[in-house]
This record gives C-alpha cells, sequence and structure tokens, in this order.
C-alpha cells in the first residue's frame, strides 16, 4: 500500500487544500525539512518546496533549509532517534497489509548519513533564546 497516490490526487481539491494549510509564514523561527524524492507515504519533496517558496515569498527573517535526498524514502532515520528501527523500505502492521514507505536501503542509508551532520550544523547556527 502506498498512500502517495492518494495524496497527489486529494491535493487537487484547492479549497479543501486552503482550508487544511499551516501557515508557515508565522513561524517564528528557523526552519529546517528533510525529504525523500521517493517518499512513498507523501509527496514530502513537494510539500517542502511549497514550504520553502512560501517562506522566501513572505520574507521569513531567519535561516532556512531544505534538505532532499535522491532515491530515499519516508524513513530518513538519523543517528540516535530510532536506533532499532534503521531505515527501511516495507513494513507490515498486519499480515494481510504491507505499506511501502519508498526508498532502497542504500539511499535511506545514506539520507541518514549525510543528513545527522546537517542537522548538527544547522542547529549550531541557531541563536541561543
Amino acid at each position: 500500500m502506498r498512500l502517495r497516490p492518494t495524496f497527489e490526487r486529494l491535493m487537487r481539491h484547492r479549497d479543501a487544500v486552503a482550508r487544511a494549510t499551516i501557515e508557515v509564514e508565522r513561524i517564528e523561527g528557523p526552519v529546517l525539512l528533510i525529504s525523500g524524492t521517493d517518499d512513498q507515504l507523501w509527496p514530502s519533496g513537494w510539500f517542502a518546496a511549497k514550504i520553502m517558496q512560501r517562506l522566501r515569498d513572505s520574507g521569513h527573517p531567519y535561516p532556512d533549509e531544505h534538505l532532499s535526498y535522491e532515491g530515499a524514502g519516508h524513513f530518513l532515520c538519523f543517528p540516535y532517534g530510532l536506533a532499532s528501527m534503521p531505515p527501511m523500505t516495507k513494513m507490515s502492521p498486519v499480515a494481510a497489509l504491507t505499506m511501502d514507505f519508498g526508498g532502497t536501503a542504500r539511499a535511506n542509508a545514506a539520507a541518514a548519513r549525510d543528513s545527522w551532520p546537517e542537522i548538527l550544523r544547522f542547529l549550531a547556527q541557531v541563536p541561543a533564546v
């Protein structure tokens, strides 16, 4: 089962999307987004691109960044976050259903390796409050 096609189909309902849209322009702080190009749960790369565009258009005064990983899926696990759940492509909550979260083991692992130091770098640039 892949949920991404359902999200993509529902995104055509512009009025419903407008009502459900989070006002990211009101975020009072830096924004870091991480997505994989093969996310099969939802179109995270598309959502991230829209968020980044809205932040730019509004003149968001904080550092904002989007890390996109080619071929990675939904689970971009970072070290120490989900130590018992390595990056994966499929998971079966029940025997009759297999959910596909996308990506390959290699692409997901590469995204995990690359994203962790990038997360630390991004957080290091955020001023202390």
